[in-house]
């Protein structure tokens, strides 16, 4: 089965708020969609959405982690940490997570970014990085 990378969904959000407090997230965020950056507006004028200004790497169809992606005014956009799926342990996990973070600061370079900082709390991840 093919691993693949989306923009994030309005149906996500069914979802996103469990795997973003069982991932040990902060959970004193009362509305966690006002806290993550909208969605992207690139070329045609598109209204924001509140929340979905991420990604979401899916095996098929079935979802296994997500990041956002935070537009700043200087050289550098940030990345926040990726959220996953807990109950996901099929032996793709690593490389469903790799391909999602090289998307996100692929996209980040093609927006025209020079740096992109990755927030996480992760010490696995800060080494790989």
């Amino acid at each position: 089965m093919k691993l693949q990378v989306r923009k994030l969904q309005e149906s996500d959000w069914d979802f996103l708020p469990y795997w973003w407090s069982s991932n040990k997230q902060n959970k004193s965020i009362e509305n966690l969609r006002d806290f993550l950056p909208g969605s992207f507006q690139i070329g045609d004028y598109e209204e924001k959405r509140s929340g979905l200004g991420g990604f979401m790497v899916c095996k098929e169809n079935d979802p296994i982690a997500a990041c956002w992606l935070i537009i700043t005014n200087s050289k550098c956009a940030i990345s926040t940490d990726t959220i996953f799926d807990l109950s996901y342990k099929d032996e793709d996990k690593e490389k469903a997570l790799n391909l999602l973070i090289n998307f996100v600061n692929n996209f980040a370079k093609e927006l025209g970014y020079d740096y992109v900082n990755k927030l996480t709390k992760d010490n696995k991840l800060l080494k790989k990085l």
